[in-house]
């Protein structure tokens, strides 16, 4: 191309991002304020567009947390609580599995281990050694979520990997990809929520995420 014109969508004083015109040889690209009076109508509409979108998403997740508050409080037997708190959290970000373990000592320890809604009881009680769970270290230091996409990952270490594919002497755990999320109290990190992906791999996206912590 031999000529091009660049405007710049611009919402609230913010370039949100560009329209490029091309010519395919030397010109002049005439009634340029009416293209430029487009643009701006195109990028309101782009922000409209982003900003229902988000209070969609805002609406979808109040739901979610007014039923998951409901469902919770209709219990007092806490293995029945953390079944339906795991089965909530996999439909959330649509997961296979969700395994939930508090911090005992130097251990983890699970206290409920969900799989394709199935609970799986000869994994609870089982213990992992906090200083082979780097990604742990992380959450608990960092106090926020992670995300780890294959056993690839540098931080997972050997014993966790070989716990993965079945030749631990310690409880399967099965995760081709997971997002790992903080139990908190305060400002102390109690536990850990692993939302664990087996179907293949996948993104989690920050929506997800924060639905997930929320």
């Amino acid at each position: 191309y031999r000529a091009t014109a660049d405007i710049p969508l611009i919402v609230q004083g913010e370039v949100i991002g560009f329209v490029a015109l091309y010519g395919r040889g030397p010109r002049h690209f005439p009634q340029m304020e009416a293209i430029v009076g487009l643009t701006q109508i195109a990028a309101q509409a782009m922000a409209n567009a982003k900003l229902y979108r988000q209070l969609d998403e805002n609406a979808r997740r109040l739901g979610l947390l007014t039923e998951s508050a409901l469902e919770l409080t209709a219990t007092l037997d806490l293995e029945d609580v953390l079944t339906r708190l795991a089965w909530r959290l996999c439909r959330s970000v649509d997961v296979a599995g969700c395994e939930i373990h508090v911090i005992e000592d130097d251990d983890l320890v699970s206290v409920m281990s969900l799989t394709d809604g199935v609970v799986d009881q000869d994994k609870i009680g089982s213990r992992l050694p906090l200083d082979q769970t780097s990604v742990t270290r992380d959450v608990m230091r960092t106090k926020c979520p992670t995300t780890v996409a294959s056993l690839d990952d540098p931080r997972v270490s050997d014993y966790v990997r070989e716990l993965a594919r079945g030749n631990g002497s310690g409880p399967e755990v099965k995760d081709e990809c997971w997002v790992t999320l903080p139990l908190r109290a305060g400002d102390e990190v109690g536990g850990i929520v692993e939302l664990i992906e087996t179907r293949g791999p996948r993104a989690f996206t920050a929506d997800e995420i924060e639905t997930a912590a929320a």
